[in-house]
């Protein structure tokens, strides 16, 4: 069971940083060591400098890098906790993008935990796709351990 709870994330200070343009990566996976100089040229406050960190001692190096930032205002914590939502498109073609990009998480509503989600809840968040997506097929699965209620309510 997934537990959901809100926290008080690190975010840019954009007045500092001149933006997010300048300061965002793709994944530390994809970037090869020309990639990494390039976004590191872009902004001090890059985030590769960080996820990719270079020195005897990477781990320590992006540390120290973070909380420098943190020091000179360009990074700082949200006042209160928060839950964020996150939407992500991969270009893996039209079926699995549509897959991919909705990926409901049953927190957002406000429940503690998966447990509390129903078929109902699922099936109109499933409609909601299906309406923005016409011409695609549309896939739509109770989040993880949400259906052991009883046997009945699984295959209703």
């Amino acid at each position: 069971m997934a537990a959901i709870e809100p926290l008080r994330a690190l975010r840019y200070d954009l007045e500092v940083t001149g933006g997010l343009q300048d300061v965002v990566a793709p994944p530390y996976d994809v970037i090869d060591a020309a990639g990494r100089a390039e976004l590191a040229a872009r902004s001090p406050y890059n985030v590769v400098r960080i996820d990719l960190p270079e020195g005897e001692d990477p781990y320590a190096a992006a540390a120290a890098e973070l909380a420098g930032w943190r020091e000179e205002g360009a990074v700082g914590r949200d006042a209160s906790p928060a839950l964020w939502a996150l939407a992500a498109i991969v270009a893996l073609g039209a079926l699995a993008r549509l897959f991919l990009l909705w990926s409901y998480r049953p927190g957002f509503l406000g429940y503690p935990d998966t447990l509390h989600v129903d078929i109902d809840v699922m099936a109109h968040h499933t409609a909601a796709v299906a309406r923005a997506a016409p011409h695609c097929l549309i896939l739509g699965d109770m989040p993880w351990m949400s259906y052991h209620l009883s046997a009945e309510e699984a295959v209703r």
